[in-house]
Formats: C-alpha cells, structure tokens, sequence
C-alpha cells in the first residue's frame, strides 16, 4: 500500500496490516488533517485505489470501503 502525504508516497507494504475475511482493514496511528491517496495491491490480483479529502481525516479513525481486488490470472499476448 502507497499513501500520498504531504506531497510525498510512502510505501507502506512493509507495516503490517489484517484484513478480515470481508476485506476491511485497519491501520493504526493514521496522521490526521492529510490527504491521502491510496494504492491497494497484492500478490496475484490486481489494483484499486481510493481518494480521502483533508476533511475526511479529522479523526484517528477513518472509514474506507470494502476493496474487492480481482484475481490477475489473465495472460496478455499480442504485438504492439
């Protein structure tokens, strides 16, 4: 996971975060007052990506929707 703070990504795919089995998640100790653009990936599946606004995260706590990544199973082929 990447987040945008202060003009600057920060990978964060290092600091362990759970996942429950309905996809949400939780992450601790979240800077408040920032915009944040965040980059959800994992091994095997794809991409999603969600956008907070500065007056979206006023508290410690935010509150995302669900991410549902599809698997990337799919092989690509073909000339340019």
């Amino acid at each position: 996971m990447h987040i945008l703070v202060g003009g600057y990504f920060k990978d964060l795919s290092s600091v362990p975060s759970k996942v429950d089995e309905r996809g949400s998640w939780a992450f601790p100790a979240w800077p408040q007052g920032c915009y944040y653009d965040l980059k959800i990936s994992a091994p095997g599946y794809g991409q999603d990506a969600a956008y907070l606004m500065q007056d979206q995260t006023g508290t410690n706590r935010l509150a995302l929707p669900r991410f549902l990544l599809k698997r990337a199973n799919l092989r690509l082929a073909g000339i340019v």
